[in-house]
């Protein structure tokens, strides 16, 4: 009996967790909207998935639309006329943003979208 208990707990442990998507092992949890800031939260965003790309949205000299998110000036501009919810939430009637990639985690357009209706704060 006992040389049949290591290699089952073995397998057990292996098979255990069948679901690997991190969004849903970690679910997103915000204790509150004060937590959400551009710079410690919604910047870093934006920078990884907007503006770090060639011909993305960084400045002037690579940016093809005009929009600048590497900057909360930039970020507020968008984020005040409502575009910068409907690009990352692929709302019809806007660019599906990134452009060409995949659609931002779940839980990074629900920090944005705090951060936007909290004022889009340059905090």
């Amino acid at each position: 009996m006992k040389k049949f208990l290591l290699p089952a707990l073995l397998l057990i442990s292996l098979c255990g967790c069948y679901n690997d998507k991190a969004e849903l092992l970690y679910p997103c949890t915000l204790s509150t909207a004060d937590s959400i800031t551009y710079s410690g939260t919604v910047g870093p965003i934006l920078i990884t998935n907007c503006a770090s790309a060639p011909g993305c949205h960084m400045d002037e000299s690579t940016n093809i639309s005009g929009v600048k998110l590497n900057n909360v000036a930039g970020a507020q501009v968008i984020a005040k006329n409502t575009k910068l919810l409907g690009v990352i939430n692929h709302t019809a009637g806007f660019l599906e943003m990134p452009k060409g990639g995949a659609k931002l985690k779940d839980c990074d357009i629900l920090k944005i979208t705090k951060w936007v209706e909290s004022g889009a704060l340059n905090n």
